[in-house]
């Protein structure tokens, strides 16, 4: 009798340090998600992060006034065209995970998905292109050296953009990272 109680004790608080886990990971995981929204879906609204007015590209290649205004419309146009996309891209998301979590999930419709979600991503990507070009063509000769060798350390195959998860996609002692 005793060693039932015993272990009846033991199970209810492992159910309770469970509980608490859970809810731990569902409140972290809802915080990251919501701080992860309102960093990457604000459009035109992000900050500068104290560099005296001016943006990363800005600072960096020294754009004159003209350069300036172009560089912000051009801005302005990539994120309310991109916060379109990922829009877009966090309702398909929902459907399909809503898909999935039904008893019998319909595979027709999960591909469809996956080949929509597909086709936004190649959307993005276009008109992250499109973006870059734009710049490119108001850069002077020396600027576009420069920003090229940014393309380099931000996207290219050695950037922190392809290794994300890892701490060598982070490391900007590499020497394949530095500029040109």
């Amino acid at each position: 009798m005793i060693n039932y109680f015993r272990k009846m004790k033991f199970a209810i608080w492992i159910v309770i340090i469970l509980t608490v886990t859970n809810l731990a990971t569902i409140g972290t995981i809802v915080y990251h998600t919501y701080k992860w929204k309102s960093n990457h879906l604000t459009g035109g609204k992000q900050t500068n992060h104290g560099r005296s007015g001016k943006f990363f590209l800005q600072k960096e290649l020294n754009f004159n006034p003209q350069q300036e205004v172009k560089y912000k419309e051009y801005r302005v146009n990539f994120f309310s065209e991109s916060k379109e996309i990922f829009g877009q891209l966090e309702l398909k998301r929902t459907a399909m995970i809503a898909e999935m979590a039904r008893i019998l999930p319909d595979t027709v419709k999960l591909y469809k998905y996956s080949d929509e979600i597909g086709a936004l991503h190649a959307s993005l990507k276009r008109l992250q292109i499109k973006h870059l070009l734009e710049l490119k063509n108001i850069c002077t000769p020396e600027q576009n050296v420069k920003l090229d060798s940014l393309y380099q350390r931000l996207i290219g195959p050695e950037g922190p953009m392809r290794h994300r998860d890892s701490k060598e996609g982070w490391n900007h002692d590499n020497p394949n990272l530095k500029a040109q």
